[in-house]
Formats: structure tokens, sequence, C-alpha cells
């Protein structure tokens, strides 16, 4: 093969007219092809020398012409034989694209044998084929009159020969056909990757559907343990109770999203970071596609699968909720009639004789008869999601235009491409003179209202406008993902994140390891904690939360409320390993037995000794942050304090977006028209303010504002949001400030707090509280300042100098 700096001097290697112009040589390869096996291991390069040595024997013949005299014969060659040079040898390319494609196809069994040996019949006639017109027209080229060859040479001796033009052609075809025969084989082992990671979430979901399947299935031995008990000469309850301890079991320790995404992430890892695949030919141009399957397979679990997945768990979860409630409502009841017929007997056995209550089982019998509604429920989830997973997560798609591979919903590309619809000037001016009359009209009635009003009814109305509910449970139900779903839901954070990164690589390096992120209330702390952890050290993560048990390498620890047991237990069983300790809500850790400041004198001591060999990222509510630095020195304990503070309006409208994305839905004005990408953006402005930057406020805010449209798709209807008035006092004050900084109590512990004038001074304020919606009792009895609300409270608190709280 001759390249572009060869010396023109050296004599050429192949003459054309006794090697027939390269033609003879073409259909030898040819030949070789068609005696080949369509299935041998070596076809594709095979294929490929072929390509190579027919441009080569062209450029031999091209290069030939070019060192002879001005001929009619030299001319034809330079000037139309040497464009279908170039042609043949794409379209000889073109072939070994479609015979590598069908080969990978043929490799995941989604092409036989036969059609893989039927393309290769094809493409080698349709290569004879057009080299037999080919060197026809040429042929008969050059048998025109000797007029005709006149008229040309004129006409080529004005003009530039394109032989040098089409020889570098032919040239980069020749390294286009060899990239695309040495290029990695490994697509099979991607698809079978992408197969292992569709069934992981297959399975998960079925799991849930099996989950409740084995629930009702051990309900109905249940109901028949209590009527064999029941119909026995001396019934006993141990039986009964016994088995129901049993179902409870199962259900402690069980995890959805933690496993799964531990399983993924690995699945995720095995798949190659980068990879360029060729799809096909355009305008003799070869189309290729440079994918990162980590990322792309990645995004498209978060934004397609994962909210889906979300509600098969949620539904789960409220199933066994229900059901552990029916079973501790058939134990007590077995309790109570066990003690009162010991009472009765007034005997010391272990075990008496009791009555089973008549209607006993029927708690579990009205659970039962709601399973019909909630495997029909999961069933509507887990149908679609397979059908999802089986259409879209399979490696084929690469080669499909029309369809992609793992597209992001078109929603998303909508929204992202929209451009803002320009108007006219003055059909503008005279819409903001007619929206200026209204508000100042507006204004001025609000205004009569507003006077009329008491402190009370302001204060509930600034609470009400903040609570409410949502109108299309369908879309708030995917829109607010609660819970860490992924990296493609977080936006933002960049400049936390770099520094988060940093700080990990000091650690790696022997430096300290200690970070706590502070912030508001739904200021997006844990999700920011569970991005890290994820991020930075994948499987290497302990998560601590208060009254749980903890898990370490399968060793199990009931741990309470005493956080330096449980540090204690992760330090005796990760011996000579470097781990992350993810402490989320550092000011939760107390009850009425442990008090959070002893936690926290334990986190320091311990974060003193093991911060080198443990990462540890603690999160904690700014207002207890200041109070615990200000008792403990906290702040000196860690080596860095990153501030989830306000969100600017930019990456608060990408975090609606992405969410937004998320639920299928087409927004649209009231008109039925589809928001522009300038309606989107006013429409994020709108929450940004009412929620002062706070991501959690505004994504709710955004989700309780949005119904579902007449013509199909979702509108956006916010109602005003207002603020609280100054309504603070002293006991009134004391009470929401300890409430802020301490996120939840209850009366016992506000007594400890406050002392023996608790009773007289401040329970009648509690209740005032809990009247006007600032206050609000858990299930528990503790007591927490209403969250949608609370950062208004936090932030009116501060500016009367009672808490310290940063924005």
């Amino acid at each position: 093969m001759h390249s572009e700096n060869s010396n023109p001097e050296s004599p050429p290697t192949l003459a054309p007219p006794a090697e027939g112009y390269g033609f003879p040589i073409v259909s030898n390869q040819l030949r070789q092809l068609e005696d080949m096996a369509v299935t041998d291991e070596a076809y594709t390069l095979e294929m490929a020398a072929a390509v190579k040595a027919s441009a080569e024997a062209f450029i031999s013949v091209g290069d030939y012409a070019s060192q002879q005299s001005i001929t009619y014969e030299n001319q034809q060659l330079l000037f139309n034989w040497s464009r279908q040079a170039m042609l043949y040898v794409r379209l000889w390319r073109d072939s070994l694209l479609e015979n590598k494609k069908a080969r990978i196809l043929h490799q995941l069994q989604l092409r036989s044998e036969e059609q893989l040996a039927s393309l290769q019949e094809r493409s080698i006639a349709r290569l004879r084929a057009a080299l037999q017109d080919w060197e026809d027209g040429f042929q008969t080229a050059l048998k025109l009159p000797e007029a005709e060859q006149k008229k040309l040479l004129f006409r080529w001796s004005r003009e530039n020969a394109p032989w040098s033009i089409y020889r570098d052609q032919l040239n980069k075809l020749i390294s286009q056909t060899d990239e695309l025969a040495t290029a990695p084989t490994d697509q099979l082992a991607i698809a079978r990757q992408l197969e292992e990671i569709r069934g992981l979430l297959a399975s998960n979901a079925d799991l849930q559907l099996q989950r409740v399947e084995q629930q009702l299935k051990q309900l109905k031995q249940l109901i028949a343990i209590i009527e064999e008990v029941r119909s026995d000469e001396h019934p006993r309850s141990n039986r009964i109770t016994k088995f129901i301890t049993e179902i409870e079991g199962q259900f402690a320790g069980l995890q959805h999203e933690g496993d799964l995404r531990m399983e993924l992430g690995e699945a995720i890892l095995l798949l190659p970071q980068q990879d360029r695949i060729y799809i096909g030919s355009e305008a003799g141009m070869l189309q290729y596609k440079d994918i990162n399957y980590r990322v792309r397979v990645q995004q498209w679990i978060d934004s397609e699968i994962l909210p889906i997945l979300y509600e098969t768990w949620e539904e789960t979860e409220r199933t066994e909720a229900q059901l552990l409630l029916a079973l501790a409502n058939v134990r007590n009841r077995l309790t109570a009639q066990d003690q009162l017929m010991r009472e009765k007997t007034d005997t010391e056995q272990e075990e008496v004789s009791m009555i089973i209550p008549a209607d006993l089982e029927t708690p579990l019998i009205n659970f039962l008869q709601r399973a019909e509604r909630i495997i029909l429920s999961l069933e509507g989830y887990i149908g679609p999601l397979k059908e999802k997973l089986s259409e879209e997560l399979r490696f084929e798609r690469i080669y499909d235009n029309a369809v992609g591979f793992l597209p992001r919903t078109a929603l998303q590309a909508r929204l992202r491409n929209l451009q803002g619809a320009q108007t006219a000037i003055w059909t503008r001016f005279r819409q903001w003179l007619g929206r200026q009359q209204g508000k100042l009209l507006g204004w001025v009635d609000r205004a009569k209202r507003e006077d009329q009003l008491s402190l009370s009814e302001k204060v509930v109305r600034a609470v009400s406008s903040r609570n409410q509910q949502p109108r299309c449970p369908a879309y708030s139900n995917i829109f607010i993902t609660r819970g860490y779903v992924g990296e493609s839901f977080f936006a933002g954070r960049e400049a936390q994140l770099d520094r988060m990164e940093q700080l990990v690589k000091s650690w790696d390096e022997g430096y300290r390891g200690a970070v706590v992120l502070t912030g508001r209330r739904q200021a997006g702390k844990s999700l920011f904690g569970e991005l890290t952890t994820n991020r930075f050290f994948a499987a290497k993560v302990i998560r601590l939360r208060p009254n749980q048990v903890l898990d370490v390498k399968g060793r199990k620890l009931e741990i309470g409320y005493e956080l330096r047991l449980a540090l204690d237990f992760i330090k005796k069983h990760t011996i000579n390993e470097k781990v992350a300790i993810w402490i989320d809500d550092l000011e939760l850790w107390w009850n009425n037995q442990q008090q959070l400041g002893e936690n926290v004198e334990q986190l320091q001591r311990f974060i003193d000794e093991e911060s080198q060999k443990f990462f540890f990222l603690v999160s904690c509510g700014t207002a207890m942050f200041h109070r615990l630095d200000r008792v403990y020195g906290l702040d000196k304990t860690f080596q860095a304090r990153i501030q989830l503070g306000r969100v600017t309006q930019a990456d608060l409208a990408q975090a609606i977006f992405i969410r937004h994305g998320a639920t299928h839905e087409s927004l649209k004005l009231a008109d039925g028209e589809e928001a522009t990408d300038a309606d989107f953006r006013k429409l994020c402005r709108q929450v940004h303010r009412a929620a002062d930057g706070n991501i959690g406020d505004a994504l709710r805010l955004w989700a309780a504002g949005i119904c579902e449209h007449p013509a199909g798709g979702v509108k956006a209807n916010f109602p005003p949001v207002y603020g609280l008035p100054p309504f603070l006092e002293p006991d009134i004050a004391l009470l929401l400030s300890t409430l802020i900084r301490k996120r939840r109590a209850d009366e016992y512990h506000l007594r400890q707090l406050f002392g023996p004038g608790f009773p007289d001074r401040f329970r009648n304020v509690l209740r005032r509280l809990q009247g006007v919606g600032l206050l609000k009792r858990l299930e528990n009895g503790q007591l927490e300042v209403e969250m949608v609300i609370a950062n208004e409270v936090g932030q009116l608190l501060q500016r009367n100098g009672y808490i310290t709280y940063d924005k």
C-alpha cells in the first residue's frame, strides 16, 4: 500500500492494462469469501483483509495513472474510475459493518445461522453486481468515439484531477476497515451483564409480591391454628402467640433499597466505562455512539425504574404495617384474656385453660379480605416495570436509532429543548398593565381583610398554606422520592461535592476523616450524605440509626440509643479495614434514659481516637449544632463542616425538572398548551421564593401545587404561601426553640427540662400551639414542630435572638 508521502519517482507496482485495473483482484477476493463458512470466527478479519487488498490495488492503479503522460485512458482513470473505486470500497466497508453487527446479534441469539448466511450471500451478490456494473461502464467509456474522447480531454484539462482526494479517502476507508475489524468484541459480555442487572431489578419487584403472598399464606395458617386451639378441650394461648412471634420475626432487618443498591452498584461497575459502537453509515460517513455504560445504565435506572420500584416498596411496607397491627391486636387480646383467667383461677400454673374469644381472628380476616386489592396493586406496578426492563434494558437497542439505547423520557427531552415563545412587545406591555391593575385592586382588598384577622388566624393561615395535600397522588408519589434513589435525582451542590472528594482523598492519605453536614430541616442533608457515601465508599459504609439493629458482616446488635456501644461494635468487627460511618440526624440520638450530651462526648472521643481508620460523616440540624458547639466545642471535633443552605434558582429548577421527568407527565398550561421553557422557569422561581431556597420545602410545594389537567397531563396551580406573624411570647419562644433544636420531645422530657413549673406554665401553651397547627403529635406520643412550617418558625426565632439558625 502506498502512503501519501510515497516517492513519486518509485516504479509502480501494478500496471493497469496488465492487471485489469484492479477488477480481477477484487473478483478473486470475493471468490475467497464465498468459499469461507459464515460461522468461521476469522470471517470478519478475512473480509477486512479483502477490503484492504482491494483498496490498495485501486491505489496502485491510480498512482500509476497519475505518473503517466496525459492520455484519455489515464485521465479516465483519474477523473471517473477513481470516484467509482472510492464508492466501491465504501460499499464494501458498509457490508463489513453490517456483517459484524449481524455476528454480534447472532452471538446474542437474536439472529439465526441461516439469517447470517443469507446476509453473507446478499452482501457478496451486491458487491459482485456493483463490480460488474463498474467494470462494464468503464470499458464502455474507454471505447467512446475519438471526438467524444477529445471533448472530455478538453474539459478535464481545465480541471484539477481529483485523484489525490479520492486517494486520501481510500486510505481513510482502509483505516476504518482495520478499526472495524479489530474493535473490541466484548459486546456479548456487556449484554450478559445487562441481563444480570435486568434480573436483579425484576427479581426485587417479584420479591415484594412473594412477600405479600407468603404473609397471606401464614395468616391463613394462623387462622387455622386459632380454630384448632379453640376446639381443644383445654385451650392454651401459647401456641397462637408462638406462631405470631414467628411471623413477626420475619420482618426484622428486611431492607428494600439498601441491599438492591449495593448489588446494583457492584453489577454496574462490571460494565465498561467508555466504549465506541459503530451502528451504521450515512452519506458515506460511519455512524457511531460513544457510550459510558455505567453512567447511562445508572441514570436510566434512577429515572425510569427506581420510582416504580419505590411504589412497590411503599405498598409492601404499608401492607406489613397493617399486618403487624392486626397481629398485635390478636396477641394483646390473648394476653389480656390470659391474665384475666389467671386472676380468676388464682393458680400458679404456667399454663391455664382459657376461653378463646369468638372474634379473635376478625382483624386477620379483615386483612385477608383486602389481600386481592393489595396483590392487584403490586401487579399493576410489577407488570409494566418488567415489560420496560425487557424492552429497553437490552444491548441490541444500541443499533436502533428510532428508539435509542436507554433514552431519557420524551418529556424530559421536550422540556430541556423547549424554546420560550417570543411575543410581541406591545402585547406583553398590555398584559403587564393588566396584571398591575389587578394586583393593585387585589392588594387593597387583601389589606382590608388582613386587618380583620386575629393573630391565631394568621398563624393557622400560614401553616395551612404550606400544609397542602397533594391533588394528584400518582404524580406526587413519584415526584417526592422519599429516601435516596440514585444520583440522577441529585442537582446542585457541586462545590460541596468537590470539597467532600478532597476530604476523602486526604483521609485516604492518612489524615483525619470527620465531616459534619449542617442545614435547616429538609435542606437535603440525608440525600447529600447518601450520595457521598455511595459515590466515595460504595459498599464500605455503615449507617447508624438509633434504636435499630446494627448489622456488621452478618453480626447483629440491638444498639438502642447508646452511640458508643454501636461504635465499639463496629470497631471490633472491622479490624484492619477502613470504612465510613454515616450518622444521620445526630440530634435524635437520645431518649429518657440516654442523654444526647453523653452521646456527643462519646462520639468526640471516638473520632479523636479512630478518625484515621474510620471516615465519620455526621448530619445535624443547624440550631442543635450551634447549641452543641457552645457546650461541647463540637465544631473542633470535625475536620470540616459543610453547610447545606439555600439552593440557587437554577439548581432548584434542575431538581424539579429531573423529578418531573420521572413522572412521565406532560406539564400543560390552563389552555391545554404544553408549558414552554420560560413557563417552567417562571413556576420554579415562584416556588423558590415561597420556600426561601430550601430544596425540601420547594419540592413539597411543587408536588402539592400540581393537579390533573382535563386534556391529559398535569398543570401547576400554586396557592399563595403566607408568612408567620410576629406571635412570639417568652413561653412560646422557649418551647418552640427547644423543639426546633431537639426535633422532638414528649411531655416527660419537657418536664425534666423546664422543672416543676412545667404543668402550670407551659402545658396550656403546648395545647394552644397544637390547636393552631404549629405542633404535631407523633404516633409514639412525642411532639415536634410541624415540618412544613419548621423553617419559618426557625427564622422567626432567629430574628428574635432565641436560636442560631443559619441560612
